[in-house]
């Protein structure tokens, strides 16, 4: 049985979008409207929503790191990203209270032709922290210097930043070159969370030739591990980065920008590059165990601020489920790239079924269509576990039509001789909404304690 399509929105945070330094910000925080459902079904039936999801501006949590190329070609950048970052900082904080920055950096492993004796692969500067003086003073204090060769170490440093894992190069044990565990960033799950990276050199492949293969993960293992862990990539390229950056940004669902030799425009593109990110929103229920919920699509991906998506939702109650304490409620939980941004909330009341006996004592219950004038008799059937006497007789209707009792009031006795007492009561065929090859009828209603109980018979028409 289908019910009648009912519709509401549900405006989900899913997106981060800033368009300038100078630009005043206006935030949307998430809400899903309506708060809640409710419906009453029988096992069996099902009721459908339209949800439309609009994706607000950007989130109310967020944790960002920025990933700087500290090799000798970079050094003319940073007086640049030191001070225009500090304005990005200020222009995010103001709009975003809850906002953490990181600093962590690159330059390659320290073994020729790859680097130099000083260098490192990777390595966290600043943990992620809400306060400024520990950023800038953080920026202040990198330097430049070394990476001998063209491409650097920024597979790893992408790497380490997702998973933390470390890397024992070669020879095993503690050695030169090895980047410690436990380097990633303190990500908080519940936040949006984005990795800043600027630089101008290619990146070293894992097997790379040197001293031995060069020991950094492939393209593939560092995608994966951001994908993992839902960092979003924004691509910074400056003069001499290539297409890797953009395999970065486009498979995390970040964004790109391209940047001047000495990044004296560094802070408008990381602006541009937040207003380009995209996010896949999903519903997901929670504790439903007993209803069937889904949604279709079952995910709208790449999703920009400002967007609006569609999700149509279907609640059924199973045809087998009983014993259900009513009302029976769980939750649909919306994530923007696995973040929480809505919670709505179910709750149906699952009518009890019963047994009914369409014109007790005649088999097929056949019901001739051109006597509109007539009544059908029908008895709700008493049992261990349903008393008759406990229904409300006003509440009865029968019939896709939704008739009510032709009489003031039933009759109660035991039209099948099990020894339990039955209700019955009569219903004019006009009305009933019952119709030519109809091959089943319902009566529904609801007991003196307010349970909701449907029960339904086979008929045949005539007409």
């Amino acid at each position: 049985m289908k019910i009648p399509i009912s519709k509401f929105s549900l405006i989900a945070l899913t997106a981060l979008c800033v368009a300038g330094v100078g630009l005043t910000l206006n935030p949307v925080m998430a809400s899903v409207s309506p708060a809640s459902t409710q419906d009453t079904l029988a096992p069996g039936e099902w009721v459908e929503y339209e949800k439309t999801v609009t994706l607000p501006e950007f989130p109310d949590k967020l944790d960002v790191c920025f990933l700087v190329d500290l090799s000798g070609s970079y050094g003319d950048d940073l007086p640049n990203i030191r001070t225009q970052m500090a304005a990005v900082w200020d222009a995010v904080k103001a709009e975003i209270d809850d906002v953490r920055w990181c600093v962590s950096s690159f330059r390659d492993f320290p073994f020729s032709p790859w680097g130099t004796g000083g260098d490192y692969a990777y390595r966290l500067n600043l943990n992620l922290s809400p306060n400024k003086s520990d950023f800038t003073a953080t920026l202040a204090g990198l330097a430049a210097s070394g990476g001998n060769d063209g491409p650097e170490s920024q597979y790893e440093a992408l790497y380490e930043m997702a998973t933390g894992a470390g890397n024992d190069v070669p020879p095993p044990g503690p050695s030169l070159g090895d980047v410690p565990p436990g380097q990633n960033p303190s990500w908080r799950p519940d936040a949006t969370k984005v990795l800043i990276i600027t630089t101008d050199a290619p990146f070293h492949n894992a097997g790379d030739p040197g001293p031995f293969p060069y020991p950094g993960p492939s393209a593939v293992d560092t995608i994966d591990a951001l994908v993992d862990a839902s960092i979003k990539v924004i691509a910074l390229k400056a003069p001499g980065a290539t297409p890797q950056m953009d395999a970065l940004a486009a498979a995390t669902g970040g964004s790109v920008q391209s940047t001047s030799a000495t990044s004296d425009d560094i802070a408008d593109a990381v602006l541009d590059a937040f207003e380009a990110l995209t996010f896949d929103v999903t519903g997901t229920p929670v504790g439903c165990d007993k209803l069937d919920i889904s949604l279709d699509p079952d995910a709208h991906f790449d999703v920009p601020g400002g967007e609006t998506v569609y999700f149509d939702e279907t609640i059924a109650v199973p045809a087998d489920v009983t014993d259900v304490d009513n009302p029976y409620c769980c939750e649909v939980v919306f994530t923007a790239d696995d973040v929480v941004v809505g919670i709505q909330e179910v709750c149906v009341d699952v009518k009890r079924t019963v047994a009914i006996d369409i014109k007790p004592g005649s088999f097929p219950n056949s019901i001739n269509l051109k006597r509109d004038t007539g009544v059908i008799p029908v008895a709700i059937l008493g049992s261990d576990e349903f008393d008759v006497g406990d229904v409300v007789f006003g509440t009865l209707t029968f019939g896709p039509g939704g008739q009510v009792p032709a009489h003031e009031a039933g009759h109660y006795e035991d039209v099948n001789g099990d020894g339990y007492m039955d209700l019955v009561s009569h219903y004019l065929i006009e009305g009933t909404g019952i119709a030519s090859g109809d091959t089943e009828a319902c009566i529904s209603g609801k007991t003196g304690d307010g349970i909701d109980f449907m029960g339904c018979d086979s008929v045949r028409t005539i007409h």
